[in-house]
């Protein structure tokens, strides 16, 4: 996996990319929506300068299992579907798949908090991340970013 995440790295550096401040932690419970449909966002923890596509990529990782579910989120975040932002969206999430896997993992063995499952949370992201990494596209994917 860790090969995998830098072959992203790679295409992501070759291909360019623009940072802005971000939240840049994209579990659903950061965010919030009130009934008048107004988004705030909490938890700043992770807040930093990354490209803006790893922040809604990270998100739509969360919030769609499906790639047909990500588009059209995608598309009200740019504008205009491109398969490029795709792309790239879904290799920062294959990375940030393994980064919370492997903190997990850290976590499970480390943690004095035996009552919360990090070893199931690991596991969980981990197999997300193999499974983007062995998809039969993913090598068109990096050439595409």
């Amino acid at each position: 996996m860790l090969d995998g995440v830098g072959e992203i790295e790679r295409a992501i550096t070759a291909a360019g990319y623009d940072v802005r401040p971000s939240h840049a932690d994209g579990l659903a419970s950061n965010v919030m929506i009130s009934q008048d449909g107004a988004v705030q966002l909490v938890d700043f923890d992770e807040a930093r300068n990354v490209d803006p596509l790893y922040e809604i990529g990270i998100l739509l990782n969360e919030a769609f299992p499906f790639e047909e579910e990500m588009r059209p989120a995608l598309e009200v975040f740019e504008g205009s579907f491109r398969q490029a932002s795709l792309d790239r969206c879904r290799a920062y999430a294959a990375a940030d798949d393994l980064m919370w896997g492997l903190w997990g993992m850290l976590m499970n063995s480390t943690s004095p908090r035996g009552d919360i499952e990090f070893l199931k949370y690991a596991q969980w992201r981990l197999l997300r991340c193999r499974m983007a990494l062995r998809h039969p596209d993913f090598e068109l994917k990096l050439r595409r970013l």
